[in-house]
């Protein structure tokens, strides 16, 4: 195709969006007007004709509309991939991320089994640039409690975008933008991703079409409650197209669930020989080989509800034929409520009897624990988590024919996003509600005695089985027991009551001026534009209140309180679907109105606590320069194109941070351990500035009428995660005492404002093929090679002169004196297992130590005394203890590293008989993995969501029905790195989900339709360094809606 550059004025359908031709959809739309200068160019309204009457509207929106998206690909001058809505309100998908997992090198992460956020050739959300209708839109995610992402919490402090803010509704096509492109803003090197949306001055009259739905959700746990959805769209000009106006709207309730299981966390570290309790061990490793330690097994279950409500107005004046002005205003809200509920069963660490690993893997793995636990607390935590998202954006926009050649558009937007705490309740986001089922009781059946507990760690669901003993001598030897008795009224109790809350709150203003003239073969863009990013983060210290603590300690007052009338037992374990498996019964209850009594029965407090955890705010300005040109040519009498580009960007980045300064580390019990804040603020700020140029260079030629090639070179940069950033030191509190296990050592951190830029060489080589009417085939090859990287420094400094508990004169005395016979003449044979190194025995010592008159003469190694202990007493560190060594990590840019991969893909319409099939599947490697047999204490450089997709929608689209049945496949992938004191890696296994979607359009007014997500119901597992270590499996069910439109 030889492409002019001179402003179209027939009747043609066309427009260029970014040096994009776009075919417009089958609703025939007039040429879409001037969205941001920089990524939409459009024609003058001089002499426009009318658009094609709505009457004249074929069911066949499907086919047209992925042929649009065939001609976008075919007609850029760089790698560009669309998605076009089949009809105005119609989008192929119900949510923008899961269309968006149909374009290849594209993959998704599913939240709530609804597709969240976007990787791009293998680089992960943060490092995707997403714009709406060409301007940047900024990203805030802060979700549950910080810290708790294995149970689904979100940290706050991102810059990537979620899609599940936006319906899909209200946009009209999506663009990726693979290649870098000098008038578009730096920050997506893997892609940049452009959410198109209606302008009036598209139409001509008056268009309206509503739409309603109703979903059922079959992964609620316990209704089957049926949910509406509603949208609309208006769209009005004047007979002479000077004036329009806009107006777009959507409702939308879902209410569903989950039912799952977690591990808390896998401790890793050396094996010595043996384990707490000298165990009989099958397969041992052997000495100094790396093992794998569980904290926990729990189920849970999650009931949640969202309401998102979306909105757009667009008013659009053309003064003259030359002047187009156009402003907007998005706006959407997404309130969501979780109500979960645990059944937890946590390891003492203390007395193991039999333990069975897997030693195939890079760290051998428990398959088999028994542990007998004495009195033991299991857990029945009931959680509600409760955030709000808002995002605003307002636009304005003027574009001005200065003649038939030269335009001039000025642009500038103001967006803000927002995800902030919602419960009405404390004003936080998270209410944490721990109650336990115990035998630390005197009136239960289960009362006294002695618990067992075992786990079962496979490569699916792991089973946790409770054995109540009734003494320590059946324990031991296996008898009288009685499996998984649960719990009755007189053996639950309360322990305590956390509130959180955490806030992000992103804004971008942003200004822009771009100009282009055109010329016989060509075109010359240039323009600059200036931009201020803020971020900034709150998290709430905990609002911590011990009721009847750890352990449980008041039970019958709990009862005679009225804690039981607040739950209702249930078979937790028995709502997996996928897997049958028996455990104890649980308890479930509301987590606000157990807080409410927690307030009337212990006088507690019941709102945010006053101080901040974490106090963040990060400001970068950006100014940027840039000239584009665009040349037809002609190679050996094939046409050519090509484009050369250059981008010019400096920015300031300031980081500014309020620490509340930690006051001491609290030991609560065995290994549960605080950091105590001081009411002492101090503030911490530091300042950087980096510049860039980034060229562009596109070539693509036209071998044949059917057979394109083309060739990519660029230059691009990803901005640092926000959480790198942060001005001044922070520390996090420990999981054990360094005596025992140095894997327990506490984390701290300080990050680095002065960090560079990711900057990436990429190059692509595609070859595509277009064979057949709205079908073709295309190969694309692509590489990056990356600087900067960010890697970690690890020292082992102390901060805030905190002191260490746990390591000190008298807990070396302590230890001393567990380890040595004297302990066991002291205690007697049947308590002899206390006798040993593990955290309770050591709390239990130095407790008693500290405020026993009879100091270790006191210690009887009952478990009975544990929790008396436990309940009576903290543990802080003494003058005459070690400062607190923590491992600090500083990020730092130390890291290079080349990407490649492949995208094979295509579509095919079987003439006209109805059928057709798109395909697709990427390729992704690079040396950027993780070693899974490497040192705990050491940090590792990787990418996260590096995978291999795959794609395959099966088509029918004739005679007033379109049936699409889709399938998605994503390969194992590296979630999240470096996590804990054992530096884990966390890796989401193998998953494909089938998605059917059937319409049947009535007439040219009336459609409806069916959708089934994930309609065979699959499930998502993550699991830590090897396939044993599950850290969180989730059992999903499939989503069904049923809907109708009109158009008028």
């Amino acid at each position: 195709m030889n492409l002019k550059f001179k402003r179209f004025k027939s009747t043609a359908m066309f427009t260029f969006v970014g040096g994009v031709l776009i075919i417009n959809p089958a609703f025939a739309q007039n040429p879409p007007q001037p969205q941001a200068g920089g990524m939409t160019q459009t024609s003058p309204r001089t002499s426009q004709p009318e658009a094609t009457d709505l009457d004249t509207i074929t069911v066949n929106a499907m086919r047209s509309s992925l042929t649009q998206a065939m001609d976008i690909k075919r007609d850029s001058p760089g790698i560009v991939d669309a998605i076009s809505a089949e009809d105005i309100g119609k989008f192929p998908d119900t949510n923008l991320a899961e269309s968006l997992q149909r374009i290849t090198g594209i993959s998704i992460e599913r939240r709530d089994g609804e597709g969240a956020q976007v990787t791009a050739r293998g680089f992960g959300p943060q490092f995707n640039l997403v714009t709406l209708n060409g301007r940047q839109i900024p990203g805030a995610d802060a979700f549950g409690a910080a810290g708790q992402v294995a149970i689904g919490g979100v940290d706050g402090g991102t810059r990537a975008f979620n899609f599940a803010q936006l319906a899909a509704e209200a946009v009209s096509g999506i663009e990726v933008y693979k290649t870098s492109q000098a008038n578009v803003p730096s920050g997506g090197i893997g892609a940049t991703i452009n959410i198109l949306t209606d302008r009036p001055f598209n139409h001509t009259g008056v268009v309206a079409s509503a739409g309603a739905k109703v979903g059922s959700d079959r992964s609620q746990p316990f209704d089957n409650d049926l949910t509406p959805e509603l949208s609309g769209i208006f769209s009005y000009t004047n007979p002479d197209k000077t004036f329009g106006v806009g107006l777009s709207a959507s409702y939308q309730k879902r209410k569903g669930g989950s039912v799952q299981a977690t591990e808390n966390y896998w401790n890793i570290q050396p094996w010595t020989g043996t384990m707490p309790g000298n165990p009989v061990v099958v397969n041992a490793p052997a000495v100094g080989e790396l093992y794998a330690r569980p904290n926990d097994l729990r189920y849970a279950f999650a009931d949640f509800e969202r309401e998102r409500i979306n909105g757009q107005a667009v008013v659009q004046f053309a003064p003259t034929d030359a002047v187009t002005l156009t402003l907007d205003y998005t706006y959407s809200t997404n309130e969501i409520t979780e109500n979960r509920g645990e059944q937890g069963m946590w390891l003492q660490n203390s007395n193991y009897t039999n333990v069975e690993f897997d030693t195939s893997g890079a760290v051998a793995t428990p398959v088999y624990i028994r542990e007998i636990a004495g009195i033991k607390d299991f857990g029945l935590e009931q959680q509600r988590n409760m955030q709000k998202y808002k995002l605003g954006s307002l636009g304005f926009n003027a574009a001005w024919d200065v003649n038939d050649d030269f335009r001039l558009t000025f642009d500038a937007h103001n967006s803000k996003n927002e995800s902030r705490p919602n419960d009405p309740l404390t004003g936080g986001g998270a209410i944490f509600a721990s109650i336990a089922g115990t035998n630390n009781c005197t009136t239960g059946p289960h009362c006294g005695g002695s618990w067992v507990q075992e786990l079962v760690f496979n490569r699916g669901l792991p089973v946790g089985t409770q054995i109540w003993y009734p003494t320590d001598a059946d324990a031991a030897a296996g008898t009288n027991g009685v499996v998984n008795p649960g719990f009755v009224a007189g053996e639950i109790g309360s322990q305590v009551l956390r509130i959180n809350a955490q806030t992000q709150i992103s804004e971008i203003k942003a200004a822009r001026l771009d100009g282009e003239w055109m010329f016989e073969e060509g075109r010359f863009q240039f323009g600059v534009d200036t931009s201020k990013s803020t971020m900034h983060r709150l998290q709430a210290a905990e609002a911590y209140s011990a009721l009847g603590d750890w352990s449980v300690a008041n039970v019958d007052s709990d009862v005679a309180g009225g804690l039981m009338n607040l739950l209702q037992p249930f078979n937790l374990v028995g709502l997996f679907d996928d897997y049958g498996i028996s455990s104890f019964p649980a308890w479930r209850g509301d987590a606000g109105a157990l807080a409410q009594w927690a307030a009337a029965q212990y006088g507690v407090g019941l709102g945010v606590s006053p101080q901040n955890s974490a106090d963040n705010r990060v400001e970068e300005k950006t100014h940027a320069a840039y000239m584009q040109v665009d040349l037809q040519g002609e190679l050996g009498g094939m046409s050519t194109n090509t484009r050369i580009g250059v981008r010019y960007e400096t920015t300031d980045v300031t980081s500014t941070s309020v620490i509340a300064i930690p006051e001491r580390i609290e030991w609560q019990s065995n290994n549960d351990f605080r950091i105590d804040l001081s009411d002492e603020l101090q503030p911490f700020s530091e300042s950087a500035s980096y510049s860039y140029i980034l060229p562009n260079l596109d070539f693509s030629i036209n071998f044949t009428d059917q057979l394109k090639g083309r060739a990519s070179f660029s230059k691009s940069i990803a901005r640092a995660p926000f959480g790198n950033l942060y001005a001044g030191p922070g520390a996090q509190q420990p999981s054990g005492s360094v005596l025992l296990d140095p894997s327990t050592r506490a984390s701290g951190n300080s990050q680095n404002p002065a960090l560079k830029p990711l900057e990436s060489d990429n190059l692509d080589l595609a070859l595509e093929w277009y064979f057949a009417e709205a079908s073709y085939f295309a190969v694309t090859y692509w590489r990056k090679s990356v600087d900067n990287f960010i890697g970690n420094t690890i020292s082992q400094e102390s901060l805030y002169d905190l002191r260490d508990p746990t390591s000190g004169p008298d807990a070396q005395a302590a230890l001393a004196f567990l380890q040595s016979s004297a302990c066991v003449a002291q205690v007697g044979a049947a308590n002899a297992a206390a006798c040993s190194g593990n955290d309770t025995s050591l709390f239990s010592a130095m407790a008693l130590l500290r405020n026993d008159p009879a100091g270790l003469g006191a210690f009887n190694g009952t478990s009975a005394q544990a929790l008396a202990l436990e309940a009576a007493y903290d543990v802080y560190g003494a003058a005459d203890d070690p400062l607190y060594l923590f491992n600090v990590n500083r990020p730092v840019n130390q890291n290079a590293s080349k990407l490649h991969g492949w995208e094979i893909g295509g579509q095919y319409f079987f003439a006209d008989s109805g059928f057709g099939i798109l395909a697709n599947y990427t390729i992704v490697k690079g040396d950027v993995g993780y070693d899974n047999s490497g040192d705990p204490g050491i940090d590792q450089f990787s990418l996260t969501g590096l995978s291999d997709t795959a794609n395959a929608v099966f088509m029918y689209e004739k005679f007033g029905w379109s049936v699409r049945l889709a399938y998605n496949w994503r390969d194992e992938y590296l979630i999240l790195a470096n996590q804990g004191g054992s530096r884990n890696p966390y890796y989401v296994e193998p998953y494909d989900q089938w998605d059917l979607s059937v319409n049947y359009a009535l007439d040219d007014h009336w459609s409806f339709g069916f959708e089934a997500i994930n309609l065979t119901g699959e499930d998502v597992r993550w699991h830590a360094r090897t396939d044993e270590q599950m850290v969180r499996l989730v059992d999903q069910s499939p989503r069904y809606m049923l809907g109708v439109r009109y158009r008028f």
